[in-house]
């Protein structure tokens, strides 16, 4: 083997060496382009996702509100109800007195 031997097997086992890697590098370049076409995939699944979050926290604040609405008229009824049995059970012990003077009235008429 003489030196230009050498010389020329040298850089041929550089190329030797380096066309593999290229072609990795080739195939990672075209990967590459699969990923950023994966990225703007689910980015855009991402941006609907978001938008789709969006539309469910606002429609679950309208329901939330709905609920304190029909909370507070429930209350308020429920406050109503109190008042009327209050109501009622002074009016009840009121005709249980009439009732009962009635009955002393009959009694004493011979009833």
């Amino acid at each position: 083997m003489t030196a230009t031997d050498a010389t020329l097997r040298h850089p041929l086992q550089l190329l030797s060496g380096i066309i593999p890697k290229m072609q990795a590098l080739a195939d990672q370049c075209g990967d590459h382009e699969d990923v950023v076409k994966e990225i703007a995939t689910l980015r855009a699944q991402r941006d609907v996702l978001k938008r789709d979050l969006a539309a469910v926290k606002q429609e679950f604040a309208e329901r939330e509100a709905g609920l304190k609405k029909v909370t507070h008229q429930a209350s308020e009824k429920a406050k109503e109800c109190e008042r009327l049995d209050t109501e009622i059970r002074e009016k009840n012990a009121l005709l249980n007195s009439v009732n009962a003077a009635m009955n002393k009235v009959r009694q004493q008429v011979g009833g």
